[in-house]
């Protein structure tokens, strides 16, 4: 693999393995990442309309300036400011973007996957002793070791409840089926990214979390008792601890539907109790439920569901139809 320059990344040249190792040792030597942003202040610097000229002093005689003189001289004082501001806000944009795509594009190396399916549940530590609770019908991809070149990253498709190792010079990221990515220090949160689902689901216990996609230009912040759905659809909702602490408490062995649609509803039992539930009637669709539950069986569930929303249900082995 050749060692991209700064001049080759500038003109987007590389692989994506080429470029994710050259600001790979960016984070790592500080007089690199010197050099990568005064070039690249450089760069937009010249492709500027406008670009700065030095001119001597010399005495000019008074002369009477029109107002549009005026006006021309105050645009030129403002000019530099907003230039550099510009600047400032194009370099952080670049950086975001080449931050997305390095770690979109990044490959694990020595791979682990860990696979949870349905009807269990697993918890396990990862190197920089980050702590996960992976429930049903879930993977967690995430490398042997995390080599310490600035970032660690993982990838999650289904469910998961993380707290972090907090790091702040290395940033943890998650992955995400939709292409969303995960942006934190130290926190504690669950999130939800089934690849069947359009959007991510994150609720924030403590901490704070970045949320960044490719078409966006600035990262969606979430803050501790917030709910953010990013994806197809982006939105962060102001929650409370309860409901946020009730997102999560499926890694404590509890089921709990809280006005919940039934097609979410079969989904969750189905990863659960790791049954096939097949719907004879869209009119089972119409229904909501509500409802707690710790050691119940299916068939309990089941027997609840007929009673309160009628709803008929057969079960045989692991295969459940149901009818209105």
């Amino acid at each position: 693999m050749n060692e991209l320059n700064i001049e080759q990344i500038l003109r987007g040249e590389g692989t994506p393995s080429e470029r994710e190792a050259f600001f790979a040792r960016v984070a790592a030597d500080k007089q690199l990442k010197e050099q990568y942003i005064l070039r690249k202040n450089e760069q937009t610097f010249a492709t500027m309309p406008y670009e700065p000229k030095l001119t001597g002093r010399r005495s000019k005689p008074v002369r009477r300036v029109s107002l549009a003189q005026t006006l021309t001289r105050i645009a030129a004082v403002l000019f530099l400011p907003l230039c550099g501001y510009f600047v400032y806000d194009t370099l952080l944009r670049v950086e975001r973007v080449d931050e997305f795509a390095q770690v979109a594009q990044s490959d694990f190396v020595n791979e682990i996957n860990y696979r949870v399916d349905r009807g269990v549940k697993g918890h396990v530590v990862l190197a920089d002793s980050t702590e996960v609770w992976i429930n049903s019908d879930s993977d967690l991809k995430v490398p042997a070791t995390f080599d310490g070149a600035g970032q660690r990253v993982v990838a999650l498709s289904g469910e998961a409840y993380f707290v972090v190792k907090s790091d702040a010079e290395h940033p943890f990221f998650i992955k995400t089926p939709q292409n969303v990515l995960v942006k934190v220090t130290g926190t504690e949160f669950n999130l939800t990214a089934y690849a069947e689902r359009p959007d991510i689901h994150l609720a924030l216990v403590e901490g704070s979390v970045e949320l960044l996609k490719e078409d966006i230009k600035e990262p969606i912040q979430v803050k501790p008792n917030e709910e953010a759905f990013v994806g197809q659809h982006d939105k962060v909702v102001a929650s409370n601890e309860k409901r946020v602490v009730d997102k999560s408490v499926w890694k404590e062995g509890v089921l709990k539907f809280t006005s919940t649609p039934m097609k979410e509803m079969i989904q969750r039992l189905e990863r659960w109790y790791g049954v096939q539930i097949n719907v004879q009637s869209r009119a089972v669709y119409d229904a909501v439920f509500t409802a707690t539950f710790s050691e119940e069986s299916i068939t309990q569930v089941l027997d609840l569901l007929e009673f309160t929303s009628k709803i008929h249900y057969t079960i045989d082995n692991n295969k459940v139809v149901l009818s209105k």
